[in-house]
């Protein structure tokens, strides 16, 4: 299997809204407005990003047979 961060181009179209973001926090008791939601979500596709590009930092999914 592919890496999951080797291809940091599908970072470029944000596909987490707002409303699911805010939505998703307030299940942890988190509350933030749209305005910190979309900080929230910048900052995380940022770190993705940069994480891709991290030489020698790649998260390779193996395969793994059990008995």
């Amino acid at each position: 299997m592919n890496s999951v961060y080797e291809d940091t181009k599908r970072f470029g179209d944000k596909k987490v809204s707002t409303k699911h973001a805010i939505a998703i926090l307030a299940k942890n008791h988190i509350k933030v407005d749209e305005d910190e939601a979309t900080t929230i979500l910048n900052f995380l596709y940022m770190v993705a990003k940069v994480h891709g590009h991290t030489p020698g930092r790649r998260c390779v999914q193996k395969s793994f047979s059990g008995n």
